[in-house]
């Protein structure tokens, strides 16, 4: 019921979608959940999706398409207005792939899809061949602060899914732990941007990219007001948090109704959101 209501808040706050279609979706949603038809192909901005399950990324997707609008958005832009020059963008948890996909409808930005969870992968790739996209190179690791091997949650839920320490009994996956610097070095890129969802884990997942994300011009990162992560965020020269709200164009140093992600971003990457007519408001 918990997730239910949090779902109808995410539709009523949502920019990019009619209230009143989101929800009649979402109620229809709950009726195909009780009569178990699931496999369906939903449509999240220009990509299609396979929606499989009846509980995580495929709610949302189903009810919103775009339903990180504000961060969503705000990576469509900067990627579409790139120079000619490739863009890399890192997606670090990147579950079924709803920001991969989003971000590969960029002829010129390569995409890095990471995602621990086998089954959870395997679906990625799926998405990845429905939508014939090239530009995608996926990667079943866990990140992590040191290159190990690491165990993980198996949870239905797939955005639930996490790295467990190694004095934790629950039943799990092993799965090949990397830092994101290691994988930079093996693929030979230095991101342009970055997205980190790593479900409590970012810390670490940061901690292992000090040498490989001199180039980046932002990141969004769940749990970004964590102290630890603006500390780290700090030391790495970034601005932040800030939160997106893309249809003011303002980038704002506090939460709004219909906050997502915090973001951060590079001293000179701020100036060009300038010129993007972006404002910043304190």
């Amino acid at each position: 019921m918990r997730g239910f209501i949090n779902t109808l808040r995410r539709i009523y706050y949502c920019d990019g979608v009619n209230s009143f279609s989101g929800i009649l979706k979402h109620f229809f949603w709950q009726r195909r959940k009780l009569n178990k038809k699931f496999r369906v192909v939903l449509n999240i901005s220009n990509s299609k999706i396979f929606g499989s399950n009846h509980v995580g990324v495929e709610v949302l997707v189903n009810c919103m398409g775009i339903y990180d609008y504000n961060n969503m958005s705000f990576i469509k832009l900067i990627l579409n207005n790139g120079s000619n020059k490739s863009n890399i963008f890192i997606d670090a948890g990147s579950n079924i792939g709803s920001y991969t996909l989003i971000a590969s409808e960029t002829k010129n930005t390569k995409v890095i899809s990471i995602e621990p969870h086998y089954e959870t992968y395997n679906k990625l790739i799926e998405n990845i061949n429905l939508n014939k996209r090239e530009n995608i190179i996926p990667l079943n690791y866990a990140l992590t602060n040191k290159n190990c091997m690491v165990k993980i949650t198996d949870e239905l839920d797939s955005t639930k899914n996490r790295i467990l320490n190694s004095n934790n009994l629950t039943t799990g996956q092993f799965v090949i732990g990397k830092t994101l610097d290691t994988i930079c070095q093996e693929l030979n890129i230095l991101p342009t941007s970055v997205k980190i969802d790593v479900e409590g884990f970012e810390e670490q997942v940061l901690q292992g990219f000090k040498n490989k994300s001199h180039k980046v011009k932002f990141m969004i990162i769940e749990s970004g007001d964590n102290s630890g992560i603006i500390k780290i965020m700090k030391e790495m020269s970034f601005y932040g948090p800030y939160y997106v709200h893309f249809k003011k164009k303002y980038i704002l140093n506090y939460p709004h109704s219909a906050s997502e992600d915090p973001i951060f971003l590079r001293k000179d990457f701020i100036d060009k959101l300038k010129k993007y007519n972006f404002e910043f408001i304190n």
